[in-house]
């Protein structure tokens, strides 16, 4: 009896080994064909992820507001964080505010103090990508003043994700929707989404989409050349409501927004989006002017909105006085 059960036992093996040599020799060859045998293989034998949803994000100087990230989408669903921390030497550390997240392994913080690189975000999502894509199911590449959010508000992001829509997707794209500063002028300790509450939706950036990316996917996902909006070009890439499109684009043209979008707090108040000014955008512009247009593209101009500005950043914008 034993004697039959190890040579069952035998053939299953050696059929496992099989099939996972195809598919191995499949991977290598870059044959379309034969990459699409190897998934419907693959999808025989279920893959059992560490985490549903990760959420990978870096950022500089956000110390006043990443706990509030962090908490949000715990609430709504999200497992582990991968953070990267491209703070300044001798400045604030993510871990400052996050050490118990890290302690309890909600939260790893990967360490990019006082890296300058161009295109970091980038290279951070494409190692993100390669080395954590057997750990998560989906991986949500997003900023730090990004907060997907659901017309339903009984919907989590774990509950969304989960629909059967999104089965036959990879890449799932979602569009922005920015907020005003809501007539604020300075920081106070109340959360983003408590001082930030009316959405702008004329504003012309809501076109641009932040993807949310399916774990283990063939092939590189992120490459150098490509931006933060768009990673590379996939076949089944969808929308918001789980329709295809196609997948090389940085924008949905018009915004889908009426089952989900990333509330966008793109620059907070006048006094929160001078500083972040200061430390630089990932515009890479060095023309004040233009971030001033930025603001008012969002905000309502005022005088005083505008004293602010020129004071913190030392500068002077009398084209500006002029507006009415």
């Amino acid at each position: 009896m034993n004697a039959k059960k190890n040579k069952n036992l035998e053939r299953k093996i050696a059929l496992k080994l099989i099939l996972y040599t195809f598919i191995l020799i499949v991977i290598l060859s870059n044959v379309e064909t034969e990459k699409r045998i190897a998934k419907k293989i693959l999808s025989l034998f279920p893959y059992n992820y560490k985490y549903f949803i990760c959420f990978c994000g870096i950022g500089k100087k956000e110390n006043l507001y990443v706990r509030e990230l962090v908490e949000y989408y715990i609430k709504s669903g999200v497992d582990k964080f991968y953070l990267g921390d491209n703070n300044e030497i001798n400045t604030e550390k993510l871990s400052d505010v996050l050490q118990d997240y890290i302690d309890n392994k909600t939260v790893e913080i990967i360490n990019l103090i006082g890296v300058k690189k161009k295109r970091l975000a980038i290279k951070f999502y494409y190692d993100m990508y390669k080395i954590h894509k057997s750990d998560c199911n989906w991986m949500m590449f997003y900023d730090f003043d990004e907060f997907l959010d659901f017309t339903d508000k009984n919907m989590t992001v774990k509950k969304y994700l989960s629909d059967e829509k999104f089965d036959k997707c990879d890449i799932v794209k979602v569009n922005w929707l920015a907020f005003d500063d809501n007539d604020l002028l300075y920081y106070d300790n109340r959360s983003l989404n408590e001082r930030f509450t009316k959405p702008v939706y004329n504003y012309v950036f809501n076109s641009f989409v932040k993807p949310i990316i399916r774990g283990n996917l063939l092939g590189p996902i992120w490459k150098i050349n490509v931006n933060c909006h768009a990673p590379n070009h996939h076949k089944a890439v969808c929308n918001s409501l789980g329709k295809r499109i196609l997948g090389d684009r940085a924008h949905i043209r018009p915004p889908i927004l009426n089952v989900s979008y990333i509330k966008h707090f793109r620059t907070k108040t006048i006094e929160e989006f001078a500083q972040k000014t200061k430390r630089g955008y990932a515009e890479n512009k060095y023309d004040l002017s233009y971030y001033m247009t930025l603001f008012l593209s969002i905000n309502k101009f005022t005088e005083e909105k505008l004293r602010i500005y020129e004071k913190i950043m030392n500068v002077s914008l009398p084209n500006y006085h002029k507006k009415t």
